[in-house]
Formats: structure tokens, C-alpha cells, sequence
């Protein structure tokens, strides 16, 4: 194995941990735990209803954690991750130029979006210095008492603590109040177990299930069947058909990450898997029948369209006009003709009147991987992909396409990418693939 890698874990069982890292496997293992629910309860500063610091706790956890590990952060890896941070910039000059760029605009996503990565690359590197066997552990009972949770919002009174704790911790415009949306879409009021919404409930136990199949030692057949029986049970309870893209990640996970075969084939499954997508979301566009697919209540009415429908048919438009580097980071201003001109085309704003008159753009798509292509293009995002990939490569993974394909998948689910979430996906995906190589190699750290 590189031995860049080696360097970040102790090389005998019982070495003291402090001569490689300052925690310990299992003390890294509580700080991954405690960091994803500070994430999935999207713990931010607001001053007066407004946004001044998303993902506040999350970016103090994975900063300190990281701190706390400071041996193991190497030159190389400050090198390509200030690499992707210039890229991430230059490639907005064209689009500046353009005309496409509100600067203030631009800065704030700028600065979210590097904040973001770093905080990515801390909570990796804490993740692959974790004890695995205890981190499962962990995950497992986040999702059952996530699970638990939000079958017990059905009960009022459980579910007024809920709501009761979620004005504590939100403003009350950000709340999820549409109840009689969720009865006619989905049958009954999904539940919105402690968060701000019921999509991030789905989004977290989605992203738990994926982690805790992928990293826990057991047959692949049982990581396939047990993925899948518990996303079906997690969707029954909270009516979130999201799910369904972290399970996927989990069947291709199991392949591409444990065996040589499923290595090689790993390129082909994922581009497969994307074809697919795209494939799809292509037929729906220039299908015939949009009006009825559109209204049926499983895709939850208009959610679907800005997740799933919308976002190809604004990437299209954005490739008539700024296809190699896009409409630049944050640019929802250009973006607001373009999603108008696009749904326009297939009778959507019909449908769904309040899409004309919405004017901020970020509503209008809800798709961090449409996002990417739309504010970035073919070229930037393909430089600025090349930096992130050489950066997993540092660490000697074999697999390091496996979070770029699992991330195709996982960003369906969830819009804003200059926001931590999706930055945090794809490397929480590369830690999977490198706790897979290290099994493989039977370096697996006695927890």
C-alpha cells in the first residue's frame, strides 16, 4: 500500500496512537458520529431569520477533529486541495466576463463552497482514521433512533415535542409546513423527526444506510438484501422515495469496492448506472406524457420536477450558450431565464403556476449534480474533478471512481452545491473506498 496512507494509521495494533495521530480509533469514530448529527440536524447561525453560517456545528466538529489529527494532513494534500480551490475560481473568469456573474453573489458561494471542501477533507480524514467496528455501531443506532423517531411523530404528542424543538433551532419561514401537500401526495404527513424538513430525514437515513452496509463486514449477499430491506422499511416510514439512490449505491458499492473483478468492472457498472439516469431523465423530457407523470402522487407533485425532471432541461439550455465553463458559481440570476425558457417548453409552468413567478433561481433546481454541470460546465468541472480525483489517488485507492459514481446517485437528492452536504458526500464516499482497499489488503486496524 502507499505509503502516504500508511503513515496516517498506526502500524501495529497496539501502538500508541499518539505517535501517528493525536485520537485514538475509537475517540474518531464518537467525533464522525456526533459530526453526522450535527449535520443532519443542520445546526447554522441565523441573525434575524437570515443565513450567516450553514452547517455551523458540523464545520467546528470536522475543523477540530481535524486539528486533533494534524499529523496526518500531508503538504500533498493542502497542494491539490488548494488546487481545487483555484480551480473552482478560475473557472467562473469566463462566465465574469460573460456577464452571467453577480459579484457579491459569487463570493458568498465562493466562500461557502471552499469552506465546504475543507471541511469535507477534515471529516475524511477523521473517517479513515476511525475505528470501523465502533463506527458502525454508532450509525446503526443513529438510524434506528432515527427510525424509531419518525414512527413515533405519527402520535401527536410526540410529534409536538418534535415540532416543539424544531422552533428552537430554526427560523419559522424555514420550517416545513405543508401538511396538506404531504396527504395528497404521499397519504399521510411525513414525518420531520427533529429537522427543518421531511427531505432530510430521508437524505440522512439514506446516506446512514449507505455507510453502515458498506462498511460492516458481512456477506455480499447480506449487504445487498439488508440495504434494500432496510430502505424499504425507512421509506414506508418516512415517505421518502430518496432512499431508494443510497441503496442503489449500496448494490454497486458492494461490487465495485470488494473484489478484484469488481474493480475492473467498476467504470463500466457506474457509467452504466449514469446512462441510466440520464437516460431517463431524457425519455420523461421528450416523452408525451408529462402532464400525467408529473402529477402522479409518488413523485410528490412539484418536488420531482425541480429534483429529477427540471434540471437536465436547464442544463441543456445552459450547453447552447456556455457549455465549456458554464454560467459560473452561484450565478442563479442567469440561471432564472434559463429554468423559465426550459419549463416552458414542456407545458410544466402550466402545471405548476408558481414557477413563473419565482424569482430566485436556486428554487427553481433542486439537483447537486445538474448544478455542478450548469454553474461550472464541461471543462471546469471536468479540471476541477481531475484535481479531486488526484487528491483520493494520494492515497493509494484503487477505487477512487467509486465516490464520484456514488455521488452521481447521492446528488440527485439534495440541491446547493457550494453547500456542505454534497462536498461531504463524495468524501464520505472516498473514505468508504479506502476502508474497503484497506480490508482487502488485511490492514484493517484492530478497533
Amino acid at each position: 500500500m502507499n505509503s502516504l496512507v500508511t503513515n496516517l494509521v498506526p502500524s501495529k495494533p497496539d501502538a500508541p496512537a499518539y505517535l501517528d495521530h493525536a485520537l485514538t480509533p475509537a475517540q474518531n469514530a464518537n467525533i464522525v458520529a456526533i459530526h453526522f448529527f450535527a449535520m443532519y440536524l443542520e445546526i447554522s447561525i441565523y441573525v434575524d431569520g437570515a443565513l450567516v453560517f450553514p452547517y455551523f456545528a458540523s464545520t467546528i466538529i470536522a475543523w477540530l477533529g481535524a486539528f486533533l489529527n494534524r499529523s496526518a494532513i500531508k503538504k500533498l494534500h493542502i497542494y491539490y486541495l488548494t488546487s481545487i480551490i483555484f480551480m473552482l475560481g478560475a473557472s467562473s473568469v469566463v462566465p465574469f466576463f460573460n456577464g452571467n456573474i453577480v459579484f457579491s453573489e459569487f463570493m458568498l458561494s465562493y466562500i461557502q463552497i471552499i469552506v465546504s471542501i475543507i471541511s469535507s477533507y477534515c471529516i475524511f480524514i477523521i473517517l479513515i482514521l476511525s475505528s470501523r467496528e465502533r463506527l458502525v455501531k454508532l450509525l446503526s443506532a443513529t438510524l434506528i433512533f432515527i427510525i424509531i423517531g419518525s414512527f413515533l411523530e405519527r402520535f401527536s404528542a410526540i410529534r409536538a415535542l418534535s415540532d416543539s424543538f424544531r422552533s428552537q433551532l430554526y427560523p419559522a419561514d424555514l420550517l416545513y409546513s405543508s401538511d396538506y401537500r404531504d396527504i395528497q401526495s404521499y397519504g399521510t404527513i411525513r414525518p420531520r423527526f427533529l429537522t427543518r424538513e421531511p427531505s432530510i430525514v430521508g437524505i440522512g437515513a439514506g446516506l446512514l444506510i449507505s455507510m453502515i452496509f458498506l462498511l460492516s463486514r458481512m456477506r455480499l449477499s447480506w449487504k445487498i438484501f439488508g440495504a434494500l430491506g432496510t430502505s424499504l422499511i425507512c421509506i414506508a416510514i418516512m415517505r421518502s422515495p430518496t432512499i431508494i439512490f443510497f441503496a442503489v449505491i449500496v448494490c454497486y458499492g458492494v461490487i465495485a469496492l470488494r473484489t478484484t473483478k469488481g474493480a475492473r468492472l467498476s467504470w463500466m457498472l457506474a457509467f452504466a448506472a449514469t446512462l441510466i439516469i440520464v437516460g431517463a431523465s431524457s425519455l420523461l423530457a421528450y416523452g408525451d406524457s408529462i402532464a400525467g407523470i408529473s402529477n402522479r402522487s409518488i413523485w410528490g407533485g412539484g418536488s420531482y420536477i425541480l429534483r429529477v425532471f427540471g434540471p437536465p432541461l436547464i442544463w441543456l439550455e445552459t450547453l447552447k450558450s456556455d457549455a465549456l465553463f458554464g454560467l459560473g458559481l452561484g450565478s442563479f440570476d442567469a440561471l432564472l431565464p434559463l429554468a423559465r425558457k426550459a419549463y416552458g417548453q414542456y407545458d410544466i409552468l402550466a402545471l405548476f403556476p408558481y414557477f413563473k413567478s419565482e424569482i430566485n433561481g436556486s428554487f427553481l433546481i433542486s439537483n447537486g449534480f445538474w448544478e455542478y454541470w450548469i454553474f461550472f460546465g464541461l471543462l471546469g468541472g471536468s479540471l476541477i474533478i481531475f484535481f479531486l480525483y488526484r487528491l483520493f489517488r494520494i492515497f493509494g485507492l484503487r477505487y477512487a471512481s467509486f465516490p464520484f459514481y456514488a455521488s452521481v446517485l447521492s446528488l440527485q437528492t439534495y440541491g446547493g452545491i457550494s453547500a456542505y452536504r454534497p462536498w461531504h458526500m463524495i468524501f464520505v464516499f472516498a473514505a468508504i473506498a479506502f476502508w474497503a482497499q484497506r480490508l482487502d489488503t488485511n490492514s484493517d486496524v484492530a478497533q
